[in-house]
């Protein structure tokens, strides 16, 4: 191939590939990205106002905002499970710590009897952990901590939200405290 063959095969190649860049440009990043659709293939594919700023920026909340500790002695191979009352959307902000590591599980119930399937959204062994959750349902939202230490533990757990009810689980009972007067 003579060096003229090769220019122009790459000032053709250079052509197309500049083509390809400013169709895509105006036909799906500019649609996507700020909702501005000339050609209407951004609409067609769904993209327009793809990354448009949410517009649940503030969510309200009947419940009065609460910070709320807790501390939970564990014998060893005993559990217990901490769960907060929580509408869907609702935000969780949260840190827990064990003098020791513990089997754990961040999950939720649709509802605090428990008789509906668990869905978990973290799981682990750590003896510590902070965070922010925001409950994907309806329904009672927090830990599982088991001690598989041959020696007693003591977990704090710290927690600021919109909730009015915790329930503590253990064995075969549970206990509900109220927290609108703390």
């Amino acid at each position: 191939m003579s060096a003229v063959s090769k220019r122009k095969s790459v000032l053709v190649t250079s052509t197309i590939a500049c083509a390809v860049a400013v169709f895509t440009t105006i036909a799906i990043i500019l649609p996507a990205e700020t909702s501005y659709d000339p050609l209407g293939i951004g609409n067609l594919l769904g993209l327009s106002g793809l990354s448009a700023p949410s517009t649940q920026v503030q969510t309200t909340s009947r419940n009065a905002h609460r910070n709320h500790t807790i501390n939970f002695e564990l014998s060893p191979y005993e559990f217990v499970e901490w769960k907060y009352q929580v509408k869907e959307g609702t935000v969780l902000l949260y840190t827990w710590s064990a003098t020791e590591d513990v089997i754990f599980e961040l999950h939720g119930h649709p509802n605090a009897y428990l008789d509906e399937g668990a869905v978990a959204h973290h799981t682990g062994r750590t003896n510590q952990q902070s965070g922010t959750f925001v409950s994907p349902f309806d329904g009672v939202h927090g830990w599982y901590w088991e001690n598989r230490n041959a020696a007693p533990i003591t977990i704090t757990l710290k927690a600021a939200g919109y909730f009015d009810l915790g329930i503590e689980y253990r064995e075969s009972n549970s206990i509900e405290v109220d927290l609108t007067d703390r």
